[in-house]
Formats: structure tokens, C-alpha cells, sequence
């Protein structure tokens, strides 16, 4: 796999090439954006100062701003905040060291110590991106700027990523998985597209129909005292329940259902 290594922003990108920053036109035949996610409904809906990208405003200290001040022991980090004069990068590296240096700051007022972790810094170290089997990028940053691609950088990203894992079982379980990726090949799912209503209204068809269902089986047994109730008689009340249910019912109670 040819890799080469741009350090630039893409300024613009048209049917059949991909424009730098530095000028640069390069001819693509199929491009692949890799990006950021934006601010969360919840974030947007919050009162508070934002950024020109709309995420929350904070200080150096990760406390949320309003109005140009902070607000009193309310905090914001991740994605979907930002230092308004030292924005940082959307990334796991800087929310997962934000939370490490907010953690220690609520744990010392919990335990009415005195807070001295100061404010918030964040030293990048580089970046890594698997580019498939047996290729990656990585960039690295302290003590000096080196970079590698193809197969050493692929085992010095696998070997970061290893080394981030918090459990021994979750080691094992990514050797066995990578292990098996390379004898049999990566799997491969698709999963069909739903909407959000569809998904409600699906569930509530089928909650009414066990409910309609559910319901029949008590009227038949009130119906008949003397009945004992036994896993077959319930089999076949379930059955005939479900000849005499209306033709808008999209389920009816399998034979394990029922037997619940």
C-alpha cells in the first residue's frame, strides 16, 4: 500500500481532487473524510458561552463560562468543550487526560484538601491511525518529530493500543481477535438502517399484541373454571387466541412465550 504523508489542511475538496492549504492539488479518484463528531443536542440546549464551532466555553481550569465568567464548580470536557484563547484538538488523548485532571480536582474538594493541580495543559505526544493489515501512520511528537508508516508504525500503533487496555482479559480477548482476524480474515456486518420512530412504533406494535394476547388467555380461563391450566391447554389457548385476534397484529405469542 503507497502512503503518503501530507502535513497540511485540506482547504476544499471538488468532484476530482482535493486542495491543501499550501496550494497544493492533488488528483483523487475516491476521497475518504475522516472526522470529528459536533456538539450534542444536550450541549447545544445548555445556557452557557460557546465557541464559533458551538462548543461550550471554558477556562483553563475546564470550568464552564457564562457570560464571560466561570460558573461556580460546573464543569465541561470532551468533544464538546473548548478553551475559547487555547482550543484543543477533538481527541480521546486530550478528553481522557481532562478527566484524569478533573477527577483529581473534585476528589480534593470532596476531601476539603487544597486544590493545587493548577490549571489544565495538555502536551501532545503524536497521533496513530491504522490504515488496514499491516499498515498504519504515526506521528510522534516528543522528543522530536519522527514519523513512520507501513508495517513499523502498524506494530507500534498495535502495540500503544495493547499497552491502553485496562484489563488482562481484555488483552486476551484482542490477541484472540487479532489472531483470528489474520487466519480467517476480518468479519464483515451489515446493519440495515432504522429510524428512531420505526423502532418505537415497532415495539409498541408488539407489546400490544402480547398485551392483547395476554389478556385472551385470562377471559378464556375465567370462561372455563374447571380448566387446569397445564403448558399444552396453554399451547392450545394461545393458538386460538391468536386464529380469533384481529388481522392487524403483526406477531402472536410463539409456544416458548407463552410457556414464560
Amino acid at each position: 500500500m503507497g502512503v503518503v504523508l501530507k502535513k497540511a489542511v485540506v482547504a476544499e475538496v471538488t468532484e476530482d481532487t482535493v486542495i491543501l492549504t499550501d496550494g497544493e492539488v492533488l488528483p483523487t479518484g475516491l476521497v475518504v473524510w475522516s472526522t470529528g463528531v459536533g456538539a450534542s443536542t444536550l450541549s447545544k440546549q445548555l445556557h452557557c458561552d460557546r465557541n464559533k464551532q458551538g462548543r461550550i466555553a471554558i477556562d483553563s481550569h475546564l470550568r464552564v463560562q457564562k457570560d464571560g465568567k466561570p460558573v461556580p464548580n460546573v464543569y465541561a470536557i470532551g468533544d464538546c468543550a473548548a478553551d475559547v484563547e487555547k482550543p484543543l484538538p477533538t481527541l480521546a488523548a486530550v478528553a481522557s487526560r481532562q478527566g484524569i485532571h478533573l477527577a483529581k480536582k473534585i476528589n480534593n474538594s470532596l476531601a476539603k484538601r487544597a486544590d493545587n493541580s493548577g490549571p489544565f495543559e495538555y502536551r501532545h505526544l503524536g497521533s496513530m491511525a491504522s490504515l488496514g493489515q499491516g499498515e498504519a501512520l504515526v506521528e510522534l511528537k516528543q522528543p522530536h518529530s519522527v514519523d513512520f508508516k507501513g508495517i513499523r508504525a502498524f506494530l507500534i500503533w498495535r502495540s500503544a493500543y495493547f499497552t491502553m487496555l485496562g484489563s488482562i482479559r481484555s488483552r486476551l480477548y484482542v490477541v484472540v481477535n487479532w489472531f483470528g482476524s489474520r487466519i480467517f480474515g476480518r468479519d464483515i456486518t451489515y446493519i440495515a438502517e432504522i429510524s428512531e420512530a420505526k423502532l418505537w412504533k415497532n415495539l409498541a406494535k408488539e407489546g400490544a399484541t402480547r398485551e392483547q394476547s395476554r389478556k385472551l388467555l385470562f377471559k378464556q380461563a375465567a370462561a372455563e373454571p374447571r380448566l387446569v391450566l397445564t403448558p399444552e391447554t396453554l399451547v392450545e389457548m394461545a393458538q386460538k387466541s391468536s386464529d380469533e385476534a384481529p388481522s392487524s397484529t403483526i406477531e402472536t405469542p410463539s409456544t416458548t412465550d407463552v410457556k414464560k
